[in-house]
């Protein structure tokens, strides 16, 4: 169930990832369970929390959510709406050179993305820019065929999820938690999350033993 936006109302930036995650996990339904009733409320929704976040300044909560009802389009077979919502994410993203949003995004982007680079129909985007994510995309899949889950899922109480890994990486890196928050545009409180359960996965109890065990297990 969506939550109720009323027009005007200030949202900070909590809401905001509030909003998307529920759009998220319409997204889900909609392609796990064939759940498609819910997905033009959705995209109406996307509609209003992309206009606030903009309004509000919140461009990586922005990106996020066309990034999100570009996949919902694309669920529904709007193929136009979806690609003018992915280039749109991509023309925005080019100033600050953001990366992890689509990263995030999961592999359907990387392949969206592709395959609008292969029609040329980038040419409003840098191709630099657009590079660089394919290219973040390649090195992350080619991380994951590396065997390196695998290796130590027996090992682990449970692995670690992307975004911990994210994390674990900048802790090892030596930024603060409100560093590594503002690096991967999330909450401190989302930080913290990540961190105990980092923690709880590698059964240690502070920064120096987890980066410690990740490099003994060889996830750094």
């Amino acid at each position: 169930r969506l939550p109720i936006m009323e027009p005007g109302t200030p949202i900070q930036y909590p809401l905001g990832l509030l909003y998307n995650s529920a759009l998220r996990i319409t997204l889900y339904q909609a392609a796990a369970r064939g759940e498609t009733a819910h997905v033009e409320p959705a995209i109406a929704f996307a509609d209003q929390v992309f206009t606030t976040m903009m309004e509000n300044g919140y461009l990586p909560l922005a990106l996020e959510t066309l990034l999100l009802r570009s996949q919902l389009h694309a669920l529904l077979g709007n193929e136009t709406a979806s690609q003018a919502d992915l280039t749109q994410a991509l023309e925005l993203g080019a100033p600050e050179g953001f990366v992890s949003v689509f990263i995030d995004a999961g592999p359907p982007v990387a392949e969206a993305i592709q395959a609008l680079l292969d029609c040329g129909r980038l040419e409003s985007v840098r191709l630099d820019y657009v590079r660089t994510i394919l290219t973040a995309f390649a090195e992350l899949q080619k991380a994951r065929d590396g065997g390196q889950a695998a290796q130590t899922a027996a090992v682990l109480v449970a692995p670690l999820t992307e975004r911990e890994l994210d994390v674990l990486r900048l802790m090892a890196d030596g930024l603060k938690y409100a560093e590594i928050a503002e690096k991967l545009f999330v909450s401190l409180n989302t930080v913290r999350s990540h961190v105990k359960a980092v923690y709880g996965k590698l059964n240690v109890d502070k920064r120096s033993k987890a980066v410690a065990r990740a490099r003994e297990l060889h996830i750094l």
